[in-house]
């Protein structure tokens, strides 16, 4: 189930991400804390496998952010792209699941529910991955997200085609 992301689920998240190599290979639990944290968001959100009741859990597997575009590369590539402005949209990052829990379908979930709370807002939905992030592309695809052009060498952004 998804819910709100607590700061004691830091520590498993950390250990999912240094597992995967992710977002870059090398980096401290400090750096990975900053990285899930730095971004102001409107929503951070975990999915547990456990009751909710349980907290924290050993048994996080999943995490999505969805923030407004501050950073300028990405407000730049938003404003380059037509049809898509900064201010009309909601941007969905920081989203990895546990590898081994890919074929469950729980990255899926997350993107879709994200997609859901983005429609509410009446805003277009933005895919902010890594060039190697670990989320097969079909599950974007089956979404409706395509890839738009972007200067950033190690950033792939996906707008939502309805």
């Amino acid at each position: 189930m998804i819910r709100d992301r607590r700061d004691e689920d830091l520590d498993r998240l950390c250990a999912i991400l240094t597992a995967m190599g992710h977002p870059r290979p090398g980096l401290s639990t400090d750096d990975l804390r900053g990285w899930l944290v730095g971004q102001e968001s409107e929503l951070s959100w975990v999915f547990d496998q456990a009751p909710v009741t349980v907290a924290p859990t050993k048994n996080v597997i999943g995490h999505a952010q969805i923030y407004r575009p501050s950073a300028e590369p990405l407000v730049h590539a938003l404003e380059g792209t037509p049809g898509l402005t900064a201010s009309g949209t909601l941007v969905i990052g920081r989203l990895f699941v546990r590898p081994d829990r890919h074929a469950a379908g729980v990255a899926r979930f997350l993107l879709r529910e994200a997609v859901r709370h983005i429609d509410a807002q009446q805003k277009q939905a933005v895919l902010e991955l890594t060039r190697d992030a670990h989320l097969p592309w079909e599950v974007c695809a089956r979404l409706g997200f395509v890839e738009v052009p972007s200067d950033a060498p190690d950033i792939v952004l996906m707008t939502r085609q309805e």
